[in-house]
């Protein structure tokens, strides 16, 4: 049996993503709730920690407010996985291996994390939007209260039960974790913490917010010592200024437009794997830029039927899809084709995510044939702290 372990501080938010997707579960658990409203808690170890030794269940499972279960067999199916895995310390549903290798799969509100996996897999971290961990472990091995914040708290238990010879997993569960706001406050200062408690035994720390080393330490104290200096008048970013970022480029890409269609994150593996409902989500908002008039539209589709989406025969700029969406449904990639020559009026362009997949031999010729001219750009990815390949195709449209 589960127990189920959450520190809220809007009960509302919980209600509608967590508890909705408990009550549908066809599995027992124990529920226990931590109230953090009145912020009585000041840290994440304190407040998990307080919650997980109430627990009477075989795994506990830490987990975020706005987490939902996707499917009513989740906690079942879970258990049987994690009953079978040898040396558990802690399991995820997404983490990063040793390597700085993307592992799991999993839904995010605005975006996809990784691709499904046909079974569990060895990681260096979990991300900490859901945590599992063995009663006996954590009796044994609980949070770290030294740390006084609300990160990077999953990413220590894993490096630290590590030490004690057991191993992290991600598991092929899927969640959605409707988180409505990041909060990086004070972020790059418990990295530094976590780093500083770990680097003798892994001098590489891979998280799902990148990789910490020495050499990012040491560039960011330097940053820091220089906006201090000038009493924060200045703001230095840490990456190579002759390096482009990704969202860049695709803004270039449409300089002087108004409106763009963007469709990404496809996986119909998703709906394969997992039957449980995924919605479309539709986002209208201002780029970025000094244009600030252009206008993106963001549609998320997860289901293979084209025709199914309403997506109004409006007249864009232009439009935009990534290569990961592309090789996900490349059996309807005449559909999307004629979608974007009725949307887009000047300007369609191909793109693969800084993460993403080589492009299949098949679908680079079906792109090839529709006209498309490949431009490659080095890019500065923020996530891996390295200078990486965007690959992109694009058409005018008469």
């Amino acid at each position: 049996m589960f127990s189920i372990i959450c520190v809220f501080n809007n009960k509302e938010i919980m209600e509608e993503n967590l508890l909705k997707g408990l009550n549908k579960q066809n599995a027992d658990f124990e529920l226990i709730t931590i109230d953090n409203t009145k912020n009585d808690f000041h840290s994440a170890p304190k407040a998990l920690n307080f919650g997980g030794r109430k627990a009477k269940g075989e795994y506990l499972i830490f987990v975020h407010q706005d987490v939902i279960f996707l499917d009513q067999n989740w906690l079942r199916n879970a258990e049987k996985i994690l009953q079978d895995l040898p040396k558990l310390g802690i399991a995820g549903c997404a983490g990063v291996s040793s390597a700085g290798e993307d592992i799991g799969f999993l839904k995010e509100k605005r975006s996809i994390f990784g691709k499904p996996m046909s079974g569990p897999m060895t990681a260096q971290t979990v991300d900490e939007c859901i945590l599992i961990i063995p009663n006996r472990v954590f009796k044994q091995c609980e949070f770290d209260e030294s740390n006084s914040s609300w990160h990077i708290y999953g990413a220590d238990y894993c490096l630290t039960i590590a030490d004690r010879g057991l191993m992290t997993y991600v598991i092929p569960c899927l969640i959605l974790h409707n988180s409505q706001r990041s909060n990086s406050r004070y972020l790059w200062e418990f990295q530094e913490f976590l780093w500083l408690k770990h680097y003798r035994k892994h001098p590489n720390i891979h998280t799902t917010c990148g990789m910490r080393n020495f050499r990012y330490f040491l560039v960011l104290k330097i940053i820091k010592t220089i906006e201090k200096l000038f009493r924060n008048k200045i703001e230095i970013s840490i990456y190579p200024f002759f390096l482009p970022l990704f969202n860049d480029c695709i803004y270039k890409a449409f300089k002087g437009f108004q409106r763009v269609l963007i469709l990404e994150n496809m996986p119909d593996d998703a709906v394969q794997y997992y039957p449980s409902p995924l919605t479309a989500e539709a986002e209208f908002f201002f780029g970025n830029t000094a244009d600030s008039s252009v206008k993106f539209q963001y549609r998320y589709i997860y289901n293979m039927n084209i025709d199914e989406h309403v997506i109004k025969r409006e007249n864009f700029d232009g439009a935009v899809v990534t290569l990961d969406l592309l090789q996900n449904c490349e059996t309807v990639f005449d559909s999307l084709m004629d979608l974007f020559h009725k949307c887009a009026m000047k300007k369609i362009v191909l793109y693969s995510t800084p993460a993403g997949n080589e492009v299949k031999t098949s679908l680079f010729k079906k792109i090839q044939d529709e006209g498309f001219v490949a431009h490659t750009t080095l890019i500065w990815h923020y996530s891996s702290n390295t200078a990486k390949t965007l690959l992109m195709f694009s058409k005018s449209v008469n």
